[in-house]
């Protein structure tokens, strides 16, 4: 399984940007206020969502199915608004 690494930037404050260790696609950063700004996919780790009426707290059921497993399997998530962002690991 391919496995995320980090490096250090000074541009602006200490940034950090988590990489696909196999191909070098930024998933993600993290900034020096704490916040963290998706990236995007690779072949080796994709981006799913859910609304807030399905995570932390499942409203519906029926349309929330599949969201613990989501979870589960999630490497990072990231908040933005009303939307959760999952790093999930492509299966080969």
């Amino acid at each position: 399984m391919s496995r995320i690494v980090w490096e250090v930037i000074n541009e602006n404050g200490v940034e950090k940007q988590f990489k696909c260790s196999v191909d070098g696609t930024v998933l993600w950063e993290e900034l020096d206020n704490g916040f963290s700004i998706k990236g995007t996919d690779c072949e080796h780790f994709y981006w799913d969502w859910a609304g807030n009426g399905c995570y932390p707290d499942q409203l519906d059921p029926e349309i929330c199915y599949g969201i613990e497993d989501i979870v589960k399997k999630a490497v990072k998530k990231i908040w933005s608004g009303t939307t959760i962002w999952f790093l999930l690991p492509k299966t080969q």
